[in-house]
């Protein structure tokens, strides 16, 4: 409501400082100066986004939180029965089409969307949930398309609508000419109605799941070489050493995401981890860390020689969830813990929300964190490498690092599954 009533004050007095008719020469600001700042028409400037007047002094700080960047929580175009995290996060963010427009006031979306919110609490859930609803309403376009009795979801739920609803989907999947395979098969395994799940294996999940099948036997994964890994570990290192001296001596933002973007890779590329979980680990995670020392494993620590000691005592770990709720240990070298620790010494500086539970949280925003998976592309292509490999590559990595890491601890190679296991 207030964000509502503000959005009506700066539209009113846009209109009464540019309207000659009704000005007076007097010029309405959001926040007027005080006595002793004295100020002038040519202090203030006018937001492009919201038509607010700002002094040009704190404008950039309006700019970068402008309400009218989040327009879509103020319009609230959206079913009643939609649940505050649809009307706050999912939908404020949907592109604004006729495939989002036909699903916001249709209570049956409304309601599948509202189950998923249910069942996926986390913020990285909800490109998800917006991915289902943008299928459910592109099923619904063009069953519109082909049958002008379709309003709703609701009226597809109806046995003389079935035939329509397997064209759909069989036009949406990009069935070939010859029925034997789709262009999208992964969108026609999607069980979109479960009133026609008995028929539904039969008329197309079989078709999509050979399709699959076959483009996974066809496809072609480059793994990295013996070569691929020595440049791209050494480069990595580099960057790393590069940007913790260059930002202990003068911070500067751009210093601050490299060293971030490089400590992610080299903690996701070193764990052979998934690059969803080494992202979404917390900062509450990350300081729960635990050393290996008497304290820690009690007289089994007194068992160890020296040189073990020694080289036991140069790694940490913490624990963090992972996939389905498991608990997933991330193991890493001391040197690596003090370059998280820098990292976190200056997201003030950074502009890192105080909310943001990611080590790794973008500047700026709440909920955004680095994506692991895309830095690990963008790696090959700043060491000029002759081929982009495949994500699996990281296998090779972590097979290089825990190599050193045996030859340091003297583990036997029967005994290296049990370290994988940390």
């Amino acid at each position: 409501r207030r964000a509502l009533i503000r959005e009506i004050r700066k539209n009113g007095q846009y209109v009464f400082n540019t309207n000659p008719s009704l000005n007076t020469g007097e010029l309405k600001v959001m926040r007027r100066p005080t006595v002793k700042m004295i100020k002038d028409a040519t202090d203030f400037a006018v937001c492009p986004q919201c038509k607010g007047s700002y002094a040009k002094s704190a404008f950039r700080h309006h700019y970068r939180r402008c309400a009218k960047k989040n327009s879509g929580q103020i319009a609230g175009r959206i079913h009643e029965s939609a649940c505050k995290t649809l009307r706050e996060h999912v939908f404020p963010t949907m592109k604004d089409d006729i495939v989002s427009r036909v699903i916001r006031y249709d209570e049956l979306a409304i309601d599948f969307a509202n189950k998923l919110c249910e069942k996926y609490h986390d913020p990285h859930f909800y490109d998800m949930i917006r991915q289902k609803l943008r299928q459910i309403g592109r099923l619904l376009l063009q069953m519109k398309k082909q049958n002008d009795k379709i309003d709703d979801l609701f009226s597809i739920f109806t046995p003389t609508k079935y035939d329509d609803c397997l064209t759909a989907v069989r036009i949406l999947a990009g069935l070939n000419d010859t029925e034997t395979g789709f262009k999208t098969p992964s969108l026609a395994t999607e069980e979109f109605l479960s009133l026609i799940t008995e028929n539904h294996s039969s008329s197309i999940a079989r078709t999509a799941v050979e399709t699959q099948f076959q483009k996974r036997k066809q496809s072609k994964k480059l793994l990295a070489t013996q070569s691929d890994i020595k440049k791209s570990e050494s480069f990595l290192s580099d960057r790393l050493k590069v940007a913790r001296d260059s930002l202990k001596q003068t911070y500067s933002l751009k210093t601050w995401e490299v060293l971030a973007e490089s400590c992610i890779l080299s903690i996701q590329l070193f764990n052979r981890r998934r690059s969803g979980e080494i992202e979404r680990a917390l900062v509450e995670d990350f300081k729960n860390y635990q050393e290996v020392n008497e304290s820690s494993i009690g007289i089994s620590y007194q068992s160890l020689s020296s040189d073990e000691k020694k080289a036991v005592e140069k790694y940490v770990r913490f624990i963090m969830r992972g996939k389905l709720g498991r608990s997933v240990p991330v193991l890493f070298h001391k040197q690596m813990l003090k370059n998280v620790q820098l990292l976190l010494s200056y997201r003030k500086n950074a502009n890192v929300h105080p909310k943001n539970p990611y080590p790794f949280g973008v500047p700026g925003t709440l909920k955004g964190d680095y994506t692991a998976q895309q830095n690990f592309v963008d790696l090959q292509v700043e060491i000029d490498s002759d081929r982009i490999f495949s994500a699996e590559s990281k296998y090779a990595y972590k097979n290089i690092e825990l190599a050193l890491v045996f030859k340091q601890l003297k583990i036997k190679r029967v005994e290296s599954h049990d370290f994988a296991k940390f």
